[in-house]
């Protein structure tokens, strides 16, 4: 793996790994996965921020100095608690990760790049930007692209195999060649086929009939995230056949409600509060029965 040969020329000096690549290919769900890695390794410190905000990651860098009590975070002061941070980062002993998602500013970012010493801990970027501001002081940039015609197909046949269903693989090179390998895309799709229990060349006759339908409302030139038509068909044929699913017609209104909340975070206690469990059960009972439509779905791709 490119990520961990990179790690390892590092050696003693800043540890950080940048994934770079366009939309749908996978950067994010691959830093998750080593960000679960970490965790279940018994890693003393994983911090996943979100970095096309520099304030938030200020913000979110002094929050854990107060959580983790860094020396001279008095919480007075966010910048001065983010720089405490660091300097707790640079100089302790315990073993760390901290993700950065989704880096959209490397100039601004600059002053808040954690750096590692001794191997106690490293850095792990994503961004869609592929220029030279990315690297300098020890960064390594990691192109991550689609997936190969062989690598598409291994991954359906690997995940339909694990749940005993490759009776369903019948179109699977077609399917994947549909999907412009595009791993979000795919991962999408393989979810839906083992939920549905559907064959790979029933669902590429449903995705071909989504596309057809998507272009009349979604042109090429409104895909503003470079995700691409197919990541999006299969994204809405998932969320149809979940808003089919038990409960009945709470996906959709879920969502929505989702949608008007800030990507940055929002209070867990929001959702158990008395209006937005009244909103989910009125939406629930009037969805129940309801073709999904995508007038209704203008939202879905906004957020």
């Amino acid at each position: 793996m490119a990520i961990d040969e990179a790690r390892c020329a590092g050696e003693d000096v800043v540890l950080a790994q940048v994934l770079s690549g366009g939309g749908g290919v996978g950067k994010s769900q691959l830093a998750a996965s080593y960000a679960r890695d970490a965790a279940r390794a018994g890693t003393d410190l994983v911090l996943w921020v979100g970095a096309s905000d520099v304030q938030q990651v200020i913000a979110l860098y002094a929050h854990t100095a107060q959580l983790i009590q860094a020396p001279g975070a008095l919480g007075t002061d966010v910048e001065a608690d983010a720089r405490a941070f660091l300097g707790w980062l640079a100089t302790t002993s315990c073993r760390w990760l901290v993700v950065l998602d989704d880096v959209t500013d490397p100039a601004k970012l600059a002053p808040w790049w954690p750096a590692a010493h001794s191997g106690a801990g490293w850095v792990l970027a994503t961004s869609r930007r592929k220029d030279g501001r990315l690297t300098g002081q020890g960064r390594r940039k990691v192109d991550v692209d689609v997936y190969s015609p062989a690598e598409a197909v291994a991954y359906v046949e690997d995940r339909l195999a694990t749940d005993a269903l490759t009776h369903l693989l019948d179109g699977s090179q077609e399917l994947v060649e549909e999907l412009g390998f595009l791993p979000l895309a795919i991962g999408h799709a393989v979810a839906y086929l083992i939920s549905q229990q559907m064959t790979c060349a029933d669902y590429l006759a449903l995705l071909q009939d989504r596309e057809r339908s998507l272009a009349e409302i979604l042109p090429a030139w409104a895909d503003t995230e470079n995700y691409g038509r197919q990541v999006t068909a299969a994204l809405l044929l998932s969320l149809a056949a979940a808003q089919a699913d038990s409960p009945r017609g709470l996906a959709l209104p879920v969502l929505r409600l989702t949608a008007l909340l800030s990507p940055a975070g929002h209070p867990a206690d929001i959702w158990e509060g008395s209006p937005v469990l009244s909103y989910l059960a009125g939406s629930t009972k009037t969805n129940m029965g309801h073709r999904l439509h995508y007038p209704t779905l203008r939202c879905v791709r906004t957020y």
